[in-house]
Formats: structure tokens, sequence, C-alpha cells
């Protein structure tokens, strides 16, 4: 657990980069890219907007970005019939 003024001074190092990315699904989650490549701050929110988790990831897609396989497909099977 960080302080605060921690959490506040690492968000100053990491800066912000140019990609925000929003998701509503029990509650609003923002992954907003840092001004390092492949570092993201990624902050899950429940439904009264309480931060109930805040995340550094190190990755080139954030993870809770990435379609499952299996849905992917099934949308495929969906797009087909239409």
């Amino acid at each position: 657990p960080l302080s605060a003024a921690d959490r506040q001074h690492l968000q100053q190092m990491l800066g912000v980069g140019e990609v925000t990315i929003t998701i509503d699904v029990m509650g609003r989650s923002e992954i907003r890219e840092t001004s390092f490549p492949g570092v993201w701050w990624v902050t899950h929110r429940d439904g009264e907007e309480r931060a109930v988790a805040q995340l550094i990831e190190i990755a080139e897609i954030p993870r809770i970005i990435v379609p499952d396989r299996l849905e992917m497909e099934q949308a495929v099977v969906r797009l087909k019939g239409k």
C-alpha cells in the first residue's frame, strides 16, 4: 500500500502518455499509458466511483484489453449469421 503522497509522487514520475482507455463493466476502469511505453496505470472503480484497485501493468497491451479467444470466435459466428 502506498500513501497518498507516495502515489502522487509515482504518478508525477511516470507522467502521462498518449493513450487512455475506459471500460464500463461492473464499475468503470481506466487504463492510462504513462510516459514510458508499455507502462500502464490501471484504476478500477466500483459502481459508486470509488477506486477499488490501482495497478501498474507492464505490457504491450494491458491484459484487460486483450479479448478472449473463445469470445472472438463466437463473435465471428454471430457476424456470419447476419
